[in-house]
């Protein structure tokens, strides 16, 4: 059966505050969400949600969800809500963390990066696009739908466009109207039960709201949902035959009879009337009923409730006095019977339990697996709060030995033997249920707040730093990054290139001087700083520069 997934790309807010969003908030990204979702309207199988993401988390969400095992009859939803930038012919779609022109490649996803990535994905392929454009190289606005179809378009590719330049005049509506297509089917023209990639196009578009839409013959005709299960016709249930009911009630009946008459051994009173079943038989009964593992009878006696009747006749005396078998006792009550009856039939049974459950203990290997996406990141524990260690390429072996609780990270181990937890979207098993096999890490380390990886260039005029940091939250989210040379002076002050907050992993500073005297800065030092103003961790790096 072919799948529908879909990967959705939205923003609410840039650290540039130069780009715009097309919609007020990210309400809208999360709404279509949800209608893709849910089992009665989109149906889609899987339905990824990136919103206010860094660059680098863009582009490792987009190589994990374009590499998935896919085939040809699959659909998948590549959405994008948010910035698109020109620059000279490149097309760019901004991120959270994009900032000035020099940094612009840096800090956005190439729209080359997306449609090579499209190219090798056998799936049917369906780009949505609702942005707002402008550009950074100070040229002449070109026809930006052109621009941004041939930047994405290739073969198997269907594109929905909502283009406006930037300011924006109004929000755009085109994410609502898709997601109201979707809603109940109402896009569904035909009422046939199947939603078509021309029919949701055609009830989105308005006359105020010229969407364009590049999609061939063919591609109008693959389907955006699956079929709506009102839509659907139950199976019949199959009726019973006369002879499959005679069938039937053959083995109810004796079950009946069976069950009957083992009440009329437990009220005792009637047993002879019905039966001349000498007491040795009735008591072999007994012992059947009480052992339940017997040898011979059908297996339906065992639930004939016999037994907490049977010790209210401790005085039956309706034994022929002609039986020559001693055996049979005046009572049948359990503690009546001898030991040897009732243990040969209980042991086997307890013993097989008893052996079964040893043989339940598997134990897993390593696994060889290979990483997945162009770039990813090695960290000292499983979670985006912890250092990065190492950056392993695409086709890397590595090995996993172990995951954490809900199997979202693996606990790999490099060629070189740097161990270290990577996320489960950016490496693959040749087995894929062979990963949450794994077992769970019996240690796992505490994430600790730390800056790292720093490095400093001196451009002459500036002194230009930047520095990876893990930030842990033991101050809330609202901490943020604090960068001064020492010794301290008012010479020279910083500017936070790509923002100052603690959620994006690397940081960017440059100092420019702003006085004319002396001074030579020894060091940098970072500190993370809470709403309050007050440094709870700071570190220092050396970074030497005569001013």
């Amino acid at each position: 059966m072919s799948k529908r997934l879909a990967l959705l790309i939205g923003h609410s807010s840039y650290q540039d505050d130069r780009l715009t969003i097309p919609h007020t908030g990210s309400g809208d990204v999360t709404a279509l969400a949800e209608i893709l979702r849910d089992r009665q309207h989109g149906r889609f199988d899987n339905v990824h949600v990136l919103l206010d993401k860094t660059a680098v988390d863009v582009q490792l969400g987009i190589a994990a969800f374009l590499e998935q095992p896919l085939a040809p009859d699959d659909l998948i939803l590549l959405y994008f809500a948010g910035h698109c930038l020109l620059d000279k012919r490149a097309v760019y779609l901004a991120a959270a963390d994009t900032f000035t022109e020099t940094y612009l490649d840096a800090t956005t996803i190439d729209a080359d990066f997306i449609r090579r990535r499209l190219a090798y994905c056998p799936a049917q392929k369906v780009v949505v696009l609702d942005c707002g454009v402008s550009r950074f190289d100070g040229a002449a606005a070109p026809d930006a739908p052109a621009v941004l179809a041939q930047a994405f378009g290739g073969p198997g590719v269907a594109i929905f466009l909502a283009v406006a330049s930037a300011p924006l005049p109004q929000p755009s509506s085109f994410t609502q109207a898709l997601t109201n297509g979707l809603r109940g089917l109402a896009a569904d023209r035909n009422q046939d039960g199947r939603l078509t990639l021309q029919e949701w196009f055609a009830a989105a578009q308005t006359d105020h709201a010229p969407w364009q839409k590049l999609a061939d013959e063919t591609q109008d005709g693959w389907v955006i949902t699956a079929v709506s299960p009102d839509k659907l016709i139950p199976p019949p249930i199959p009726a019973v035959t006369p002879s499959k009911q005679r069938s039937y009630l053959l083995p109810v009946l004796l079950l009946i009879l069976l069950l009957g008459l083992g009440g009329v051994y437990a009220l005792g009173g009637f047993a002879p009337a019905l039966s001349p079943t000498p007491t040795s038989e009735a008591a072999g009964i007994a012992r059947v009923t009480e052992t339940a593992v017997p040898a011979t009878e059908e297996p339906t006696l065992t639930a004939v409730p016999a037994t907490p009747t049977i010790p209210a006749k401790p005085t039956q005396t309706d034994t022929p006095p002609q039986t020559p078998t001693p055996s049979p006792a005046p009572s049948f009550t359990p503690t009546s019977l001898p030991s040897t009856t009732v243990s040969p039939t209980r042991t086997p049974s307890a013993t097989a339990t008893a052996t079964a459950v040893p043989t339940v203990t598997p134990t897993v290997a390593p696994i060889p697996m290979q990483i997945t996406a162009e770039a990813a990141f090695l960290r000292a524990g499983p979670g985006v709060n912890y250092k990065i260690i190492a950056f392993p390429l695409q086709g890397t072996p590595v090995t996993a030995v172990a995951r954490n609780s809900d199997a979202t990270w693996y606990n790999i181990v490099l060629a070189d033997g740097t161990s270290g937890w990577i996320y489960t979207d950016v490496i693959r098993p040749a087995d894929v249920a062979a990963g949450p096999a794994l077992p769970v890490a019996a240690t796992i380390p505490a994430p600790v707040n730390e800056f790292y990886d720093f490095f400093a260039q001196d451009t002459g005029s500036t002194l230009i730093v930047q520095v990876y940091h893990a930030y842990v939250g033991t101050h809330g989210e609202e901490a943020f990054l604090r960068a001064r040379l020492l010794p301290e002076t008012d010479q020279v002050q910083p500017a936070y290139l790509n923002g100052n907050d603690l959620g994006l992993g690397l940081r960017i500073v440059q100092f420019t001087r702003t006085g004319s005297a002396p001074y030579t800065s020894e060091s940098v030092e970072f500190c993370m700083v809470d709403t309050a103003g007050e440094a709870f961790f700071c570190q220092t790096f050396p970074a030497r520069k005569v001013w």
